[in-house]
């Protein structure tokens, strides 16, 4: 798979608290944390680290 892009996040902070933009952080190593939980009941499953592509990927394809 090629180089995954996400836009950059809004300058303006009204808009990247309130915005649509889904724009992630990641950090040097180019991770990002993310959580699941469970639709039902609200319990966590997991915590992970993903790269763009796994994120991507993730997004694609539920």
């Amino acid at each position: 798979m090629s180089a995954v892009e996400f836009p950059k996040a809004p300058s303006d902070k009204k808009a990247l608290e309130e915005g649509s933009v889904f724009s992630p952080r990641f950090d040097a190593a180019g991770l990002v944390t993310v959580v699941v939980t469970d639709a039902g009941d609200g319990m966590l499953l997991m915590v992970a680290h993903m790269n763009a592509e796994a994120l991507a990927l993730t997004l694609e394809t539920g």
